[in-house]
């Protein structure tokens, strides 16, 4: 820190220290150097924080030690000086020239308690008001089952003890958590007692008693739950020292050597007054004006008044509150006391003038402020203001001032209330710190935070407007507003920048304050960001805690009893019962067994030693059932010993109890089994199912399938095995992205379910992937079921973005049989069929028949990859041509033909492409196709046309292997230079399929090759729907309009809707279009007046060889 002062930087540093009795305490300092330079600042602002009791002081540095009045100030003061002098390792005065001095006067007060452990602090823990012992039975009730679930914490009341009392509830609840804690840790019990009770005094006066004693258990059944016991602020002090806090609280606590505490409130309590006074503030719903202009103070006074269910309306300036008192006269008003126009005094002032002139009720008025200044008070005051509340505002004190101005209490109502703002930076500040000014409700301190974040960046320009002005009135309102926001969230750092902010801004040091400024704009923005990510963070820890609450409960769940005895099945099923069980029962085994058959629990509760079938036997008959295997036994057995627990727990019980049965044990053991099994439930749904579609996994379908296969081979039973694969997944999934890809497959496995029975299984494999099962099916009946649902799918049309995909899919579809062999077999066979089905034109069903001995086998698609390999070694392929032809006349047109390929069989046969390219590009041997196809018809471009100088385009189809196979792109620069033919005369037709499985690197090679001069084409547009979306990022030539909308143009009304759409975004994105499949006179005169540019099909030209000789071998 001695180097941080010397050079003006931040510091912060622990400091051991000592009481005036000689007690150690640690200090935290901070300092924040402010104005000046960098290596000379003006003054430094300092916070001292005592990290054992949480107290806080802001110290400010300036150019002379103040006069001070109170003597204790003065030594605290000192104090603090002397522990930074320690940490320094010299003088102040020697090193800086200046002293501390205490900030301001909200702060000062702070002072004088946070520098004297001797005094008490004006927290929590001692503000008395009036509250009701529900809410603190409540709070204790959560403490203890947070950190013991299974202790339950029993209440009894006298009856004269009052619905609502007056004390220190913070206090109460946490000595009462301490005695709870203390319960926890050293004695072994299962129950709680909390008797709440009035010690008599003189007249009509009692004193408020808690006493709290446990309810043991008997051996192991009543263990201490949880070591950790109850959390709370005294958790970790001796007993004597909570004492001394207790009686600085108003109480007195006491402890019986049997672990029985006495907690009484040394504030009496008048029984009669006390409770007629609750009964009225509780019963009466008032009428509320707040007068505030910050939106973030208003907000939260509005939810902290909502919570106790009254109305509200809300007032931003002084016009606008004198406007509402003339619609409607509240009960109580709310008033801040500084406002633009008519500021609180003002207003106050103005509605007592108004009350004796009209002769009306006086109306409550309570001043809602963050200023404390002796003056500002004496003016309120003097203007009407019946009671001051300061900001933060706290809730039970808000709660206790409007029960005394409105029940007429006496007290002190000149004296300003509020809780002392802890001077600590956000990255100490606990949010539950920050959220108990708004009564712990976390959506509420959320909008204040948004109303904040939105407000804020508004104020901080003017604030900086004024001064850049000079205008020391209107920042110092700003400044004062900032402030009183800032304290509803407890944001201590930069609440005691705020309070500097204003006292260099009242001392016309507008440099300076242009300085703090920056800094507290940096600090508000730090707290803002914490803040967001503590309610997040809070916001999923309680999604979680209700996840598991919902998860520990038993409402509905169904419990059987097996018990011979009859008032132990009773007591058993009545206490069941008001658990929230559904409770069956049976008097021995075998009644169990005929009920399980019938239906089954959630839980049995079965006795050990019973008539006709005792409990054991009974056990073992039942978890030899492979469907009540996870069904959890709790057997109750007489028999303490070691050996009768391991006959039960061997006879597959879950656990068991012993008698006489203690409830509060057995609830919490069968609390604990509910859990346990729905955790296990849960592992095993998540081992056995997709996390993605919630329908089974790979794992559970091999389980099914190998169960069917046996119960085939073994018992003669038939079923049929699905597979089935999406033809367009891929397109969806790297057009939209993944999240749309994900989407399509939860939808998609709604409908594959939606088309089998009840008893059949469909599971996504992998990706885009799916396997059925059906259940008892035949072959053919099997085909239909698959047909079906490549119905369905082909029907389905996903939306994404304003987007429409069509999703069709391929399924293969095997027998499951006495001849079947293994689950492996199966699988490859429906997987073989599958693709055959895929091979054949997609949106297909094929079947595996082995004894057909089919070509559609995997094998055979495998044999042909030889052939092809064969035909290339040996030039034994055929270049045809189609010719494309222009629908208008051109000025000038070049022929234009698309190339396809033959392959010559071995005995001369033409082997037409859909037989071998599916084979080819499943086997990757396309691209040695392509460059077979390139480089002979580059040679035969040369040949004929460019020797006669005669211009022709030939087009050219990549396979989409070809399109990212390393070094294509350098073979055909060098073809094209080798062979000498213009680059003009080649366009290259690439699939929408095969485009958009590798996008980038499409796009790439199609930017490289269009900038030799060749053109492209995107083949089969509009297949899936899906081109649209990606027509801006692929840099192509021509369209070819899927040959599925030209066929039936002038029949289906959809396709031509289709074509007209493709038409129309060609033309506009300067993109010519080709028709396929073009087949008659009729279809091209109707593509001509949708505007199509070219038209291709057998209706046209007939696919001819090249004209030249054949490369044949002879």
């Amino acid at each position: 820190m001695r180097q941080a002062v010397q050079q003006g930087t931040p510091a912060r540093v622990l400091l051991q220290n000592w009481t005036r009795d000689g007690e150690m305490f640690v200090n935290e300092v901070t300092l924040l150097p402010l104005g000046g330079t960098s290596r000379s600042p003006d003054y430094y602002l300092g916070f001292q924080r005592d990290v054992s009791t949480r107290g806080a002081v802001a110290f400010q540095r300036d150019r002379a030690m103040p006069r001070v009045a109170d003597q204790r100030r003065q030594e605290g003061v000192r104090d603090c000086i002397a522990s930074l002098e320690r940490a320094l390792g010299t003088g102040i005065d020697a090193t800086l020239g200046r002293w501390l001095k205490v900030a301001a006067t909200a702060t000062a007060t702070i002072a004088e308690g946070a520098l004297d452990t001797g005094e008490v602090n004006d927290d929590p823990h001692h503000l008395a008001h009036p509250f009701s012992p529900d809410d603190l039975i409540v709070q204790l009730r959560r403490r203890t089952e947070e950190a013991a679930p299974g202790v339950r914490v029993q209440v009894t009341r006298e009856p004269r003890f009052p619905e609502r009392i007056f004390g220190c509830q913070q206090a109460l609840v946490d000595t009462l958590g301490y005695a709870v804690d203390a319960l926890l840790r050293f004695s072994p019990l299962a129950e709680i007692r909390v008797d709440l009770s009035i010690e008599l005094g003189n007249g009509e006066q009692g004193f408020p008693r808690f006493t709290v004693f446990p309810v043991p258990g008997n051996g192991e059944q009543s263990k201490p739950l949880q070591d950790s016991g109850v959390p709370g602020p005294w958790a970790g002090l001796s007993f004597p020292e909570v004492v001394r806090q207790v009686t600085l609280c108003g109480a007195t606590l006491t402890v019986e050597p049997d672990f029985t505490f006495h907690l009484r409130a040394h504030t009496p309590v008048n029984l009669a007054a006390a409770q007629d006074g609750a009964r009225r503030y509780q019963q009466r719903r008032l009428q509320v004006l707040i007068g505030e202009d910050n939106p973030v103070n208003w907000k939260m006074l509005t939810g902290l008044l909502q919570h106790q269910h009254h109305d509200v309306r809300v007032a931003e300036n002084g016009v606008q509150i004198l406007d509402a008192l003339q619609e409607e006269r509240p009960d109580v008003l709310f008033l801040d006391l500084y406002m633009p126009g008519l500021d609180g005094a003002e207003v106050a002032a103005h509605i007592r003038d108004e009350e004796r002139r009209e002769g009306l009720p006086r109306l409550p008025i309570i001043a809602v402020s963050a200023a404390t200044e002796p003056g500002d008070q004496s003016r309120c005051l003097a203007a009407g203001v019946d009671a001051f509340l300061g900001k933060p505002v706290d809730r039970d004190q808000l709660h206790a001032l409007l029960w005394e101005v409105l029940g007429n209490r006496p007290g002190d109502r000149g004296r300003a209330r509020g809780r002392p703002v802890s001077i600590a930076d956000h990255h100490d500040l606990e949010l539950d710190q920050a959220l108990q000014a708004v009564d712990y409700d976390l959506d509420l301190f959320a909008g204040m935070l948004d109303a904040f974040r939105a407000d804020f960046p508004e104020r901080m320009g003017m604030l900086e407007a004024a001064l850049e002005k000079r205008d020391v009135t209107e920042a110092g309102f700003i400044a004062h507003t900032l402030k009183g926001a800032l304290s509803n969230f407890n944001a201590a750092e930069a609440v005691g920048l705020a309070n500097a902010l204003g006292d260099q801004i009242g001392r016309a040091q507008t440099q300076e304050a242009r300085e703090t400024l920056k800094l507290m704009d940096d600090t508000v923005r730090r707290f803002m960001a914490w803040a967001s990510e503590s309610v997040a963070l809070r916001r999923r820890e309680q999604r979680r805690d209700r996840t598991e609450t919902q998860a520990t409960s038993v409402d509905g769940r169904s419990v059987l009893v097996v018990e011979d005895s009859a008032d132990t099945r009773l007591m058993l099923t009545e206490f069941l019962r008001r658990d929230g069980y559904v409770v069956h029962c049976a008097c021995n085994g075998e009644e169990a067994l005929q009920q399980l058959a019938a239906e089954t629990p959630d839980l049995i509760l079965m006795d050990c030693v019973m008539p006709v079938m005792d409990g054991l036997e009974a056990c073992r008959r039942i978890k030899s059932h492979d469907e009540y295997a996870d069904v959890p036994l709790l057997i109750i057995t007489a028999l303490n010993d070691e050996s009768s627990a391991g006959e039960a727990i061997r006879a597959g019980a879950t656990d068991f109890i012993t008698k006489p049965i203690f409830l509060p044990v057995l609830r919490q053991r069968l609390r604990q089994l509910v859990l346990s099994r729905e955790r296990h439930q849960r592992i095993r749904y998540l081992a056995y199912h997709d996390n993605l579609t919630g329908l089974p996994n790979r794992a559970r379908f091999h389980q099914e399938l190998d169960e069917l296969l046996q119960s085939a081979q073994g018992g003669g039973r038939e079923h049929a095995l699905m597979y089935l694969d999406l033809d367009q997944f891929k397109i969806v999934n790297d057009t939209c992205g993944h999240a749309a890809g994900d989407e399509l497959l939860k939808e998609l496995g709604e409908v594959l379910s939606g088309q089998v029975r009840n008893g059949d299984l469909v599971a996504r494999l992998g990706g885009d992937e799916f396997g059925v099962l059906l259940r008892d099916c035949r072959l053919e009946d099997g085909v239909a079921v698959a047909e079906k649902v490549i119905d369905a799918v082909r029907n389905f049309i996903f939306f994404w973005e304003e987007q429409a995909f069509f999703i069709g899919a391929s399924a293969g579809v095997v027998a499951i049989s006495a001849e079947s062999s293994t689950t492996g077999d199966l699988l490859s066979a429906a997987d073989t069929a599958c693709y055959a089905a895929k091979s054949g034109g997609r949106g297909r069903v094929e079947v595996y028949r082995r004894e057909a001995g089919q070509v559609r086998q995997e094998s055979e698609q495998l044999q042909l990859v030889p052939r092809i390999t064969r035909a290339l070694e040996g030039d034994r392929f055929v270049l045809y041509r189609q010719q494309i032809v222009p629908l208008s006349a051109p000025v000038e047109h070049v022929p234009h033909y698309e190339v396809l390929v033959r392959m010559l069989d071995e005995d001369g046969t033409i082997v037409p492409p859909a037989h071998f390219i599916p084979s080819a590009e499943r086997y990757q041997v396309m691209p040695r196709v392509d460059r077979w196809v390139i480089r002979h018809a580059l040679k035969h471009l040369r040949d004929e046309h460019l020797h006669s100088e005669q211009p022709v385009r030939y087009s050219i189809n990549l396979s989409g292997t070809t399109l990212i196979e390393k070094g294509f792109g350098d073979f055909l620069e060098e073809q094209l230079s080798v062979s000498g033919v213009p680059p003009q005369w080649l366009c290259f037709e690439i699939t929408e399929t095969a485009t958009i499985r590798q996008m980038d690197a499409a796009v790439a090679f199609i930017n490289r090759i269009r900038s030799l001069g060749c053109a492209f084409a995107l083949d089969d547009f509009g297949a899936g729907l899906s081109s649209f979306g990606y027509l801006k990022t692929l840099p192509v030539d021509f369209i070819k309009i899927d040959g599925r909308f030209v066929r039936d143009l002038l029949e289906e009304t959809f396709d031509q809707a289709m074509v007209e759409a493709i038409q129309r975004i060609g033309s506009v994105m300067g993109i010519e279009t080709i028709a396929e499949f073009v087949e008659n006179e009729a279809v091209m005169a109707r593509l001509r007046e949708i505007g199509v540019n070219y038209a291709q099909g057998y209706g046209i030209h007939r696919p001819e060889p090249l004209p030249g000789p054949l490369q044949v071998p002879a």
